[in-house]
């Protein structure tokens, strides 16, 4: 796993957690506790996707390609032109 993904496995732990106090009425859904956790849990998972999408765009530029994954995953690729 790399960097972005702890992010993102960070972020789904605090809102599994926030889930489960929920359902043990540890906290109440309009406690300051709550709102935190989620807010700070999407946060998270924001800057792993927009982590992810910078890492995966430099990789591919690196190898000299961009693959775009549209509707059911075909793949379109467009080649880097030779000077």
């Amino acid at each position: 796993m790399n960097f972005s993904d702890w992010i993102g496995s960070i972020g789904v732990t605090i809102l599994l957690i926030a889930f489960v106090l929920i359902l043990t009425n540890k906290i109440s859904k309009s406690g300051v506790t709550y709102l935190f956790m989620n807010l700070s849990a999407a946060y998270l998972r924001l800057l792993h996707l927009i982590l992810y999408i910078i890492f995966r765009l430099l990789f591919l530029r690196q190898r000299g390609c961009l693959h775009l994954f549209l509707e059911y995953g075909r793949p379109i690729t467009w080649e880097k032109e030779e000077n």
